[in-house]
């Protein structure tokens, strides 16, 4: 039988099974050159450089290019946490710009804190006026706060910060800085044996010597202070002040309190002697 097959097709056996063979083995180079198209166009051709650590490794060793978790991190983290409720770094503060506008930092009156007090702005009209803190300078500019030698401005909310001048800063900080004067000068509502022959602060504005006449206080003569805030309020160093309101200084017990209009006052009124000549000087109180 098997010699009639072999007359028929006229192959001999061993040639069909070694075609046979060829034909299996092309059949297995095509499939995997389709393989390896189909992993180029999957995942690119950086697929072709892929490298597998091989597990024949010494052991203990740990493959160059293995990657390593690191399991510690899980005991910091907050594996269902709302990402949204995590905690913000606080924002680092960006320096404030020192101002454009035409202001010149005459003087500084500080209070408890930096939100206190007030200062001796110049505008650009050439006009020097006394601001508190939250006063408006200019239209759209506020005083925000009052430091050492420079003041913060908010200039239609964008923060901004004004400098004393040089020839300015060392008077504003012995005239501002309320410790130094409570040190240096003692109230002018101490007693009269404590007063006598003292240096007196007044309101942090400027300092004052009293005058008597036996154990009558007749007068306060200015000793010093920041010339800009004497300016506003139409003082000199060595005048000396007799009355304020039309009373003299012996019925007044707090002075302080009449500069800082606590009862309400908008203006003021000094009765002065100035060269041994009396004056009268009214003038409006700081805002």
């Amino acid at each position: 039988m098997g010699q009639v097959r072999e007359r028929r097709t006229g192959v001999p056996a061993t040639v069909r099974l070694a075609i046979r063979l060829a034909e299996f083995l092309l059949l297995v180079a095509l499939c995997f050159v389709a393989a390896r198209l189909i992993w180029l166009i999957a995942f690119g051709a950086s697929a072709s450089d892929f490298e597998q650590d091989s597990l024949d490794r010494r052991a203990g060793t740990v493959a160059a290019g293995s990657y390593v978790a690191d399991m510690s991190r899980l005991r910091d983290a907050s594996l269902f946490t709302d990402p949204r409720t995590a905690a913000v770094d606080p924002a680092i503060p960006a320096e404030i710009p020192e101002t454009r506008l035409a202001l010149v930092l005459r003087g500084v009156r500080r209070g408890a804190t930096a939100e206190a007090g007030g200062a001796i702005i110049q505008t650009p009209d050439n006009r020097q006026r006394f601001f508190r803190v939250g006063a408006e300078i200019l239209d759209g500019v506020t005083l925000e706060a009052v430091l050492v030698d420079h003041v913060r401005i908010s200039r239609r909310g964008i923060a901004e910060v004004l400098y004393l001048r040089a020839e300015d800063a060392a008077a504003a900080r012995a005239a501002a800085d309320p410790a130094g004067s409570a040190r240096t000068a003692p109230s002018v509502n101490a007693p009269v044996a404590d007063r006598r022959g003292r240096v007196e602060d007044v309101a942090g504005l400027f300092q004052v010597r009293g005058l008597y006449s036996g154990e009558t206080l007749t007068g306060y003569r200015i000793e010093g202070g920041n010339e800009a805030m004497l300016s506003v309020l139409g003082l000199r160093v060595s005048d000396v002040v007799t009355a304020i309101e039309g009373r003299p200084v012996s019925a007044i017990e707090d002075l302080s309190g009449l500069l800082d209009r606590e009862d309400g006052r908008e203006s003021i009124q000094f009765s002065i002697s100035r060269g041994g000549l009396p004056l009268t000087i009214s003038r409006t109180l700081p805002q």
